[in-house]
């Protein structure tokens, strides 16, 4: 496929920055322009749209400066890379590795071998991470191919650095006699086994990765993610997280949401996955926000669809989407409603765009 060069031009720019800024949060940048582009298949509608990103954006990003690797990850074996992950200090390092490695074998290669390890750290910042090596899959055929190489390398090295699980996996994946039907839980207040201190900083922190982390500690919260099957269908949970959308549109849900549209596509892309915790994971992940937001949380056997909207009139409004939040929203609900013809992933779009303006 021809590079199309204006999303080639903005992913390539991009590169230069750090994958986070303002202590802890993400860059969207290359997700959002590479979803817009999915969306109206027009490169030069790009330009108005990284106007608008830039200014709201780039200005508060920190320049990403290759520096001498602390490690040299090429010389380390596999073992004792593992024990590394994690460590926001080693991002230089595992950056020069996966792009040495990507140049080496392949992509196919590099993913088989780390995204069923990475996975499991599918947290607030693992879920950022694993979108912007989804994005970056998805952009590979309209871009020159070194600059496919760095940001699926980028996606990686923000991965395996800001990697967190949120509890331990068993060794097997469950077994098919013990999915559950449904999933039904209720949380109260006086349910967070927290001392004071780590109360204080869920209360002010503003990143879902540093709430995840912190109520990864409480034994309530682990009680419920080893109780809970991985495999309930990921599809009727995200039909009940559209719901919940639509009823209050949510930062936290929406990266439910994004992540697991990205898993579902990536699990087609890549069977191998089907064996890994990937589910697992992300019903951590969902577990998590739901924690956080001190909710009930009951998945029902039927989902109820709320005002009739057509799929026409939320792409009509595509092309004036400004913030990175409501394209990559929209993007993964466009998407869930073409698997499923369910309008209700398309009243939770228009939710989204009315919110995020």
């Amino acid at each position: 496929m021809e590079c199309n060069i204006n999303l080639n031009k903005i992913i390539k720019g991009n590169l230069q920055y750090s994958v986070t800024y303002g202590n802890g949060l993400s860059n969207h940048l290359s997700m959002a322009v590479i979803a817009l582009y999915h969306l109206i298949k027009e490169d030069t509608n790009l330009l108005p749209l990284l106007d608008a990103l830039n200014e709201r954006t780039i200005p508060k990003l920190s320049i990403y400066k290759a520096k001498k690797p602390l490690l040299d990850f090429n010389q380390i074996e596999d073992a004792r890379k593992i024990d590394l992950l994690g460590k926001i200090e080693y991002f230089d390092a595992w950056h020069v590795y996966f792009l040495k490695q990507i140049e080496n074998n392949g992509e196919d290669a590099v993913l088989k071998q780390w995204l069923p390890l990475l996975i499991k750290g599918l947290s607030g910042a693992g879920g950022h991470c694993l979108l912007r090596i989804y994005f970056a899959l998805l952009a590979k055929g309209e871009l020159e191919k070194a600059v496919f190489n760095e940001e699926l390398a980028f996606g990686l090295s923000y991965f395996a650095s800001y990697f967190l699980p949120l509890g331990k996996f068993s060794k097997e994946l469950p077994k098919l006699s013990k999915i559950k039907k449904s999933i039904s839980f209720k949380i109260t207040n006086d349910q967070v086994l927290l001392n004071k201190e780590a109360k204080y900083s869920l209360v002010n922190s503003h990143l879902i990765a540093t709430k995840l982390k912190i109520i990864s500690w409480d034994t309530t919260f682990q009680n419920l993610r080893t109780n809970i099957s991985p495999l309930t269908n990921m599809f009727v949970i995200l039909e009940f997280l559209a719901r919940e959308a639509i009823k209050k549109v949510d930062f936290a849900l929406l990266h439910n949401i994004t992540v697991g549209q990205a898993i579902l596509d990536l699990l087609e892309k890549y069977p191998y996955l089907h064996k890994t915790h990937i589910k697992q994971a992300y019903l951590d992940f969902v577990i998590g926000v739901y924690f956080l937001r001190r909710n009930s949380y009951e998945i029902p056997d039927t989902t109820s669809e709320n005002e009739k909207i057509t799929l026409e009139e939320i792409e009509k409004e595509v092309p004036n989407l400004k913030n990175d939040h409501s394209i990559k929203s929209v993007f993964s609900l466009i998407n869930l409603y073409k698997r499923s013809k369910k309008t209700i992933f398309l009243n939770a779009a228009k939710s989204f765009m009315q919110y995020y303006k």
